[in-house]
């Protein structure tokens, strides 16, 4: 009895806790003062006090509004899995949810646009658009409608525009910066649909709604000047497009402001996209502080289809260095253009490539499992890529095996500076040695490790060739490496690569005399072979052509696979000068650079030299071509004037002169 009254008044003094109501009204404060982390906390609480059996209405509610917290939290993959449950479980014909249903289906659109998927994007924007009879609502839908149609069909992009417009004129109180964005992406739909006139109309309307060609800058000023500009340019009119760029500021600030990305691949020509060199297209994208892209976007493509996304995948992948992304005002951070192209590169294989996969078959041999995939910027993979390296390093210890896969994948990645990089590769080297790991798998690492040394800043300008040659000829006195005839060859290979581009030829001969005269390579074996292409190169360039005409037969390769298989040929000349900058340019004060791609021919001079990436769009790719264009290359031997090397690319960077700076 004593025992059950004790229950009974324990009972009696526990608070029964917050109602959903109250938790409801704790979290929504939270959420309209933006204090983010106490509103999904608050929102998950109401999740776990319904559990799956509570109301199914009330749980949709809290849904929604948790998904609209994961979307202010940049948590998109989260988000899209709540915000779609939301939807699924809140009534489409209860008034009172309007608004929620609004929001959820709105920022499923916004996180699919995000995402490149246009297709879904417009699915939950028009879906979104039809639950509300609130013009402002709708308008933020008809934006997010323009921007993922205009590219597949312009001129249903031209329509929903103008029903926005409409819409836009029923409204009371000032609405000039609502119907100037909204004129920006008519305009850029009518750039698409190829009314060159009318887009430079709508969008010169677009630039007064925000008050003119004025010294004045935001982001709506940016993107509206940024249009015209390219619209003046495909109109043939390149004297307006440069002043028009010129009021972005884009290539204005200190030293050209933007720099390359340091991992900035392109789609390739053709592939499952269609991709035609000649198609052409403006990227609009962010910088995170990690060097990742944030918002990226396609503003224009020379024709209709997948060609715009296509461009805006690739860049969501790219990468800048964070101790450069902090030189760039954040306006210009936040909102970067690039003119870019499609690349015809053929892939040369490496010279470590060739080693096979001696160091995973050594690893695998040791039940160590590789790293698994990022999401695809190299700027965003660091953070996980250090955090699975303490992981392991806390179970295996520092000099594990276990540790190798991903100090590799660390080791390589083009954001981490190069002294970092060569501390990693030392590391792994290190692991191999004390593993007595095979000579292929050391060679691999010697070979990451000099490379890095080569590009190294603490070996200071003019040491890094030294340092690179000393560790490869270091490397062959290791008995593991002097054993392994494809660890031995790679490495010979390298130096005389680097012989050669220094001319000294009789040096580089002997070199690959080593390599052809191994015994243990077979006679097609890829290095006796890239061996072979190399003496027919350096036979070249001392003048003798029979003993060039001898190595060359004797690979037993046609001339395309040769010039796949050769060393990339030096460069000898360039023949440019401070003429080559473009009069127009230096008028309106830019800087930039741009990327360009080309072949070279056997006698060495450049063929068909294209620009393939340009900052700012439109102002320096022709000027690189021309440049390209000029440029004189060692020779290579090729029967019948076959091409030497294919699909190269070069930067070129164009500076202002001190005083304009």
């Amino acid at each position: 009895m004593m025992e059950l009254m004790a229950a009974m008044m324990l009972a009696a003094g526990t608070p029964a806790g917050p109602t959903v109501q109250q938790l409801f009204d704790t979290a929504t404060a939270a959420f309209d003062r933006q204090d983010l982390p106490e509103a999904l906390a608050g929102y998950e609480a109401i999740e776990k006090k319904l559990g799956p059996n509570g109301s199914r209405r009330s749980l949709a509610l809290a849904r929604a509004r948790k998904g609209r917290v994961l979307v202010a939290l940049r948590r998109d993959a989260e988000a899209a899995i709540v915000l779609r449950l939301a939807v699924e479980g809140l009534p489409a014909g209860d008034a009172n949810l309007r608004e929620d249903r609004f929001f959820a289906l709105f920022n499923l659109g916004a996180i699919a646009e995000r995402a490149l998927d246009y297709a879904a994007a417009r699915r939950d924007y028009a879906e979104a658009r039809a639950t509300t009879d609130d013009i402002p609502l709708r308008l933020g839908a008809d934006g997010g409608l323009i921007r993922t149609t205009m590219f597949d069909d312009p001129a249903a992009a031209v329509a929903l525009a103008d029903r926005a417009l409409t819409d836009v004129a029923t409204l009371q109180g000032e609405t000039k910066d609502v119907r100037a964005r909204l004129r920006t992406l008519r305009g850029r739909a009518l750039l698409q649909k190829g009314e060159l006139p009318a887009a430079r109309a709508e969008l010169q309307r677009a630039m007064q709604e925000l008050g003119g060609l004025t010294l004045k800058v935001d982001s709506g000023d940016i993107a509206a000047r940024s249009d015209l500009a390219i619209a003046a340019m495909l109109a043939g009119d390149p004297d307006d497009a440069r002043r028009y760029l010129a009021y972005t500021g884009a290539g204005r600030l200190k030293d050209g402001g933007l720099m390359p990305a340091v991992d900035n691949a392109l789609p390739s020509c053709g592939g499952p996209d269609g991709l035609r060199p000649d198609d052409v297209a403006v990227i609009e994208f962010s910088i995170s502080d990690d060097g990742g892209v944030g918002h990226v976007a396609p503003i224009y493509a020379s024709r209709s289809g997948p060609v715009a996304l296509a461009f805006a995948r690739a860049v969501a992948d790219w990468s800048w260095t964070p101790d450069k992304v902090k030189d760039i005002p954040p306006l210009f951070r936040a909102m970067t253009r690039l003119e870019l192209r499609c690349s015809t590169s053929s892939q040369r294989p490496d010279i470590a490539a060739l080693l096979g996969n001696g160091l995973e078959s050594w690893l695998a041999a040791r039940g160590v499992a590789p790293v698994e995939d990022g999401a695809g910027s190299s700027a965003r993979d660091v953070a996980r890529l250090r955090s699975e390296l303490a992981s392991r390093e806390a179970l295996s210890g520092p000099n594990s095996p276990a540790l190798v896969p991903v100090l590799w994948v660390l080791a390589v990645n083009p954001v981490i500076p190069f002294d970092e990089r060569l501390l990693l590769a030392e590391r792994m080297r290190t692991i191999l040695e004390t593993g007595n790991a095979p000579g292929g798998a050391r060679a691999a690492v010697t070979i990451l490790a000099a490379n890095s040394a080569r590009r190294a800043s603490r070996y200071g300008r003019g040491r890094t060739t030294a340092e690179f040659l000393s560790r490869l000829g270091r490397a062959l006195e290791d008995p593991a490496i002097a054993s392994d005839a494809a660890g031995s060859a790679a490495i010979r290979l390298l130096i005389v690569d680097r012989l050669a581009e220094d001319r000294k030829y009789d040096a580089a001969k002997e070199g690959l005399g080593v390599v052809i005269g191994d015994g243990r390579l077979g006679p097609r074996d890829p290095f006796r072979v890239a061996a072979l292409m190399r003496l027919a190169s350096v036979e070249l360039a001392r003048k003798d052509m029979v003993a060039a005409r001898s190595a060359y037969e004797r690979t037993g390769l046609s001339a395309q696979e040769c010039a796949l298989v050769d060393a990339k040929p030096s460069l000898r000349r360039t023949n440019a000068s401070s003429a080559d900058f473009p009069d127009e340019a230096l008028r309106w004060g830019f800087a930039g650079w741009a990327k360009t791609e080309f072949d070279i021919a056997a006698n060495g001079r450049t063929i068909g030299a294209r620009t393939v990436i340009a900052y700012p769009p439109f102002i320096f790719g022709a000027a690189a071509q021309k440049m390209l264009g000029n440029a004189i290359y060692e020779q290579s031997y090729r029967p019948q004037g076959a091409l030497g090397c294919g699909g190269q690319q070069v930067g070129v960077r164009f500076s202002l002169p001190d005083w304009m700076r």
